[in-house]
């Protein structure tokens, strides 16, 4: 079971990432966070095996808590965000690593890729 925390301000995005996960049964979400602190302190309380990152949150953002969560809890993150700006997209540094995306790859095969990449890293 893939263990998912949703950090997301939108409760439309929210819903629709949870019908999403909710189609496969080897995904749960355990848990939503409306901003980047308490994502933060979910990932403490809940121990995700992935999280769910959008960019613009209210409190704290979502490149302060990428870098929070990966400083004390170190979890896979994979950001969703609806910014059309390319300068938020790029002009912070967060701990990161590529995810290759093709049609072919299932959402699951998808997020398990990402948990067992980010273990060996």
């Amino acid at each position: 079971m893939i263990k998912i925390l949703i950090a997301e301000d939108s409760p439309t995005v929210t819903m629709i990432l949870q019908k999403i996960f909710a189609t496969d049964d080897e995904c749960q979400v355990i848990g939503t966070a409306t901003n980047g602190k308490e994502a933060v302190e979910k990932v403490r309380l809940l121990r995700p095996d992935i999280v769910t990152m959008d960019i613009r949150m209210p409190v704290m953002d979502g490149f302060e808590a990428t870098k929070q969560i990966m400083r004390y809890h170190p979890t896979p993150i994979l950001v969703i965000s609806a910014s059309s700006e390319r300068k938020t997209s790029t002009s912070r540094s967060t701990p990161s690593a590529p995810v290759p995306w093709t049609l072919s790859r299932s959402r699951k095969a998808t997020l398990r890729w990402i948990t067992s990449t980010s273990a060996r890293t």
